[in-house]
């Protein structure tokens, strides 16, 4: 018969926190607001390029850094996705027959950290490398700036594999209190400790009263016993008449 414990609040926080940064990484992905231009009003992303009336087209050309990076979110993505689907698993798994192990949230944890890490070096390269004056040309990097999109991939990632060490400490906490659920005990009755108190104090006093008692001097029926006391008998000489 299963143990049934309630899921820990810290790992409820975790699957959420997990769930808002995965969905922060792919709004940041696949919207097209990485890199604003203010000349022209456009608004670069890493799959289309988007005018100030509204209208997107794919990039055409697009360099081997940027194709880094777009892969780079992609596959963050996808591990993203099933650090966070393990992480569900478990807690489902949790309620209805409490494992006696932790290894879907340990696994989860480690998707959930390499996806934050791969999405977080894609950025940085996307900042560092493709967001260049030499990328974009001087005046169109003078006059442009990061777009929504990007700072919400960042914070993502960072999110993504923060999240997971959480996850796997709160699961091992629910797993040891499924194994070895604390015990409520019953509060004893104060009046039976004090009950039982007085009747011990009782029965010391009673016994210290027999052991004290004063011996008085010996009756005389007692000390002819207590002299008489393992002697044979000796009968009376014979009585002779005259």
């Amino acid at each position: 018969m299963a143990i049934t414990v309630k899921v820990n609040g810290g790992f409820v926080a975790g699957v959420f926190g997990y769930t808002i940064a995965f969905a922060l990484v792919v709004i940041g992905t696949v919207t097209p607001s990485w890199i604003m231009f203010t000349l022209s009003g456009n608004n670069r992303g890493l799959f289309s390029i988007c005018n100030m009336d509204g209208s997107c087209v794919p990039i055409d050309t697009v360099s081997d850094l940027e194709n880094t990076v777009k892969y780079m979110s992609i596959f963050g993505i996808g591990m993203g996705a099933v650090g966070l689907l393990l992480a569900l698993f478990f807690m489902l798994r949790y309620i209805k027959t409490s494992p006696n192990t932790a290894l879907l949230a340990n696994c989860s944890m480690v998707f959930s950290t390499l996806a934050g890490l791969v999405v977080f070096i894609g950025d940085m390269i996307y900042e560092v490398n493709v967001y260049s004056e030499d990328n974009f040309g001087n005046m169109q990097y003078i006059y442009s700036s990061f777009g929504y999109s990007f700072p919400m991939s960042i914070v993502g990632a960072i999110l993504m594999f923060t999240v997971g060490p959480i996850l796997s400490k709160s699961a091992s906490k629910m797993v040891f209190d499924g194994v070895y659920p604390p015990t409520t005990l019953s509060q004893p009755d104060p009046t039976v400790i004090i009950n039982t108190q007085f009747s011990f104090v009782n029965q010391v006093d009673e016994s210290l009263q027999k052991v004290t008692k004063p011996i008085g001097p010996p009756t005389y029926s007692e000390s002819q016993s207590m002299c008489h006391a393992g002697l044979p008998t000796i009968p009376p000489p014979p009585y002779s008449e005259k």
